[in-house]
């Protein structure tokens, strides 16, 4: 029985192949975060979103989404944010890239009012390693001599 699924799977797989595909390919890349506009506060429970502007390599690059990775520190949340370009190989005529805005949607803010929210978006990349901009928001309203800090 495993033979004959194992031989329907390598049947489905290779008919499903075909070496005229004319189609574009389509390549994704990362672009920097140039700027993103936060809350000074969050409150546990809320759904926020987020502008966020970025800078494609060239004109030829259109959004494709963002991709958010999270880590749970105990009360530290660290959230890294990557805007994703995709652009069809084909095209050559590209005009000069200009900074474009999205809105990062639909974040749930959980944990309590010792929680806090650090941001990190990919700027690029120096030596080979990657560049973030932090930004640290709380979770409660901070104490009136607390500012959000921004690295």
């Amino acid at each position: 029985m495993k033979r004959i699924v194992l031989i329907l799977a390598c049947i489905c797989t290779l008919s499903g192949c075909s070496i005229d595909d004319d189609g574009s390919s389509l390549s994704l890349s990362l672009a920097e975060i140039t700027d993103a506009q936060l809350p000074d506060y969050f409150e546990t429970g809320e759904i926020y979103n987020f502008p966020i502007n970025y800078m494609p390599a060239n004109g030829c690059e259109q959004f494709y989404g963002f991709d958010i990775n999270r880590e749970i520190n105990g009360n530290v949340r660290d959230i890294y944010v990557f805007a994703v370009t995709a652009r069809y190989l084909d095209r050559t005529d590209c005009d000069e890239a200009t900074e474009q805005e999205r809105t990062l949607k639909d974040i749930v803010i959980t944990g309590n009012e010792n929680t806090e929210y650090i941001f990190h978006f990919w700027i690029g990349e120096e030596n080979e390693e990657a560049k973030y901009l932090d930004i640290t928001v709380p979770v409660g309203k901070p104490e009136e001599n607390e500012e959000p800090t921004q690295e």
